[in-house]
């Protein structure tokens, strides 16, 4: 389970405007 990594890629566009 890599729930990390998708985790990181919501990030990445929840700090995009």
């Amino acid at each position: 389970m890599e729930d990390s990594q998708c985790l990181v890629e919501q990030r990445k566009i929840a700090f995009l405007p």
